[in-house]
Formats: structure tokens, sequence, C-alpha cells
């Protein structure tokens, strides 16, 4: 299976179980687009036809200063992790640069993680 196709199938599944009305009742919505609202709603991301170029809020908009430092994937059915990365114990980004030296905000947003066909194919997934 093609890998959009795979994706659509995902987005479907995940529109099913929230409840949400499929694609095609619903227009698709793109990060331009977006960009221009004043505020950004969980559907109108659930409308995206693709993954985003970009993020679509600035680090500056985390107001109340959330730090993951953890974040798992599991397969809810076998408990078995399918994807794990944390943060070591007392880091501080602070200390890993030298004097001077200008801290991308978002150096710590970004995980890139890729999963085999096998994963769309799970039941239930959970992420904490």
């Amino acid at each position: 299976m093609p890998e959009s196709a795979m994706t659509q199938e995902a987005i479907a599944r995940t529109r099913s179980r929230r409840g949400l009305p499929q694609p095609h009742s619903r227009p698709t919505v793109t990060e331009e687009e977006l960009r221009l609202k004043d505020y950004i709603t969980p559907e109108d991301v659930m409308n995206l036809s693709c993954i985003t170029k970009d993020y679509l809020c600035s680090h500056d908009a985390n107001v109340y200063d959330i730090d993951f430092i953890r974040f798992k994937i599991r397969d809810m059915d076998s408990g078995v992790t399918l994807f794990e990365v944390a943060k070591p114990a007392g880091y501080d980004p602070k200390q890993h640069h030298t004097p001077g030296e200008v801290i991308d905000p978002d150096a710590g947003r970004f995980v890139r993680y890729h999963f085999s066909q096998g994963f769309l194919k799970l039941q239930s997934v959970g992420a904490t």
C-alpha cells in the first residue's frame, strides 16, 4: 500500500474514533490557511490533508512553560513500547552552549520517528 494511502487510512481511523466526519464530508484546509487564523482548533488540524512544513504555533505560545521531558508510544493491546525518548535528568541546554551563541528555541520540539506498515494495523495506540 502506498504511504499516502496508509496515511489517509490512519487519518480516517482517527477521525472515526473521535467521532469526527470523514474527509469527504468536510473541506480540507492548508497550512497557509491555518496560519491566517487567530486560533487553531484540533478540528482544524484534523482537516489538514498533509503534514505541515513548520510548527503551527511559535515557541512563545507556550505561556504555561510546559516542558516535555519524556514521550512514549505503545501498543495498548500488548503493552509493547514502540517508541520512547527522554531528556537526560538535570539537562540544561544553556550549559551545552558557548557564551553568546544563539539558542534555537525550537531545537527540542522535534522528534522524527519512522514506523513500519504494521504500525497502522494496530488497533489501539497510546502516547504518554
